[in-house]
């Protein structure tokens, strides 16, 4: 398997502009082996994400458990835990352009171990994988902790060192569900 780090890679794709998702039928897969492995409580964050937040949309999901890292069919979305450039706590990064403008034919999602994958940071991400953006560069522009982000607000305070987010922690109201929504953390 091909796997880049966010240094080899461009955030947004080529040239900084925004990638999504080349489809509505996404199918993801989440590491589990080595290195970059998800632990099984990171593993139910993201099945729990997907399915309360992005299952109510046109997005139709499936696990992809032989995922397919080149070609015509490859997995929409990989999601590891492993390292991240700078103070961030997660990225994600188009590692296949598709031949159409600002389409991506493979995503990754990449978040800090250590209790970083919360339900907050992980639809931040994923609402990345689909060309979802920071208030600052939306259209139209909102500040970046405008209500109507959802999980693509933006913090403006991280965690203290070694501290743990909690899923409710930095809840900031109401939502749709019976849940919280926590803020991204990713700088």
């Amino acid at each position: 398997m091909s796997n880049p780090t966010p240094f080899d890679m461009p955030h947004f794709g080529e040239n900084g502009t925004v990638c999504q998702s080349d489809n509505a039928s996404v199918s993801y897969y989440m590491d589990s082996g080595g290195a970059n492995k998800l632990e099984d409580d990171d593993k139910r964050v993201v099945r729990d994400v997907i399915a309360s937040e992005y299952g109510p949309t046109d997005l139709a999901f499936s696990y992809d458990s032989t995922p397919s890292w080149s070609g015509d069919s490859e997995t929409d979305i990989y999601y590891s835990e492993a390292s991240v450039p700078g103070s961030a706590q997660g990225i994600t990064f188009c590692n296949a352009v598709a031949p159409r403008a600002y389409r991506c034919d493979q995503q990754y999602v990449r978040i800090e171990g250590g209790g970083h994958y919360t339900p907050g940071l992980a639809c931040h991400e994923t609402g990345h994988a689909f060309g979802l953006l920071h208030g600052n560069r939306s259209y139209p522009q909102v500040g970046m902790q405008d209500n109507r982000l959802g999980c693509m607000k933006k913090s403006r305070l991280r965690p203290a060192a070694g501290s743990k987010p909690s899923a409710c922690s930095t809840a900031t109201g109401p939502t749709r569900r019976s849940g919280c929504r926590t803020t991204g953390w990713d700088a």
